[in-house]
């Protein structure tokens, strides 16, 4: 989805020095979305830094509760999201990779 919003903001005539957020239907947390891949995987989660042992002036960035809308791209382009959730990104992806590999 985000190669296809660049590549439709890139040849839309009509927008110009805009900014788009890309983003699923489903809002998750990179954690639980990082945990399930790996363990859809098979691999080891590999966990993530402590806030602590962040710079006190970068923590609020990964502690905020952010949600990003993908309106004004819709509006804008009457972009269509193809994977409404990352869960079925992430399998298309892995099925892709599937197939190229055999």
């Amino acid at each position: 989805d985000l190669v296809k919003a660049i590549l439709e903001i890139g040849n839309a005539s009509h927008v110009s020095n805009e900014i788009f957020n890309v983003a699923d239907h489903t809002p998750q947390r990179s954690k639980i979305v990082c945990k399930d891949i790996c363990e859809t995987l098979n691999i080891p989660f590999p966990g993530f830094r402590s806030l602590e042992s962040l710079d006190e002036d970068k923590r609020p960035m990964f502690i905020a509760n952010r949600k990003i809308s993908t309106q004004k791209i819709v509006r804008a382009l009457n972009f269509e999201i193809q994977y409404p959730s990352w869960k079925e990104g992430v399998a298309q992806c892995l099925k892709e990779e599937s197939l190229e590999a055999q």
